[in-house]
Formats: structure tokens, C-alpha cells, sequence
């Protein structure tokens, strides 16, 4: 489970894989087995996330105003 509350979610465009955000600053891309597939760390809340249309990166838009792309393995 993540620590400190689910801020956003996203699917994958095939619907096999989720990211998922929460407001203490991690951020995971879970396989379709539910287990990470990688995992990231964050200074503050990271309220937004978005896919590219081939997933192969993930934007996450975080409190403080920065946003960052994510390449996924």
C-alpha cells in the first residue's frame, strides 16, 4: 500500500499497469500484478499525474510548481 493517501491514479493505455501518486511525494508504476515496477520520491505532494500515449514516460505534477517526466521502464 502507499504511505500517506492516494492523490491521483492512472491507467495505462492497455489498462495493465497504474501509476499512482500520493500527497507525501511517491510515486509508483505498478505491473499488472499490483507490484511496483518502479518507484520514486518527491520532496512534497504530488497532486497530478499524466501518460504519455505510448507510456513510455510519466509526468507527474508536483505542489511546489515543478513538474517532471519519468521515463518507465
Amino acid at each position: 500500500p502507499l504511505a500517506g493517501g492516494v492523490s491521483a491514479l492512472k491507467w495505462s493505455a492497455d489498462g495493465t499497469r497504474l501509476a499512482a501518486s500520493t500527497m507525501h511525494g511517491q510515486v509508483e508504476w505498478r505491473g499488472p500484478d499490483g507490484k511496483p515496477l518502479a518507484s520514486w520520491k518527491f520532496p512534497g505532494a504530488v497532486p497530478s499525474l499524466e501518460l504519455t500515449l505510448d507510456d513510455r514516460h510519466l509526468v507527474t505534477g508536483n505542489a511546489d510548481g515543478t513538474v517532471f517526466v519519468l521515463r518507465l521502464p
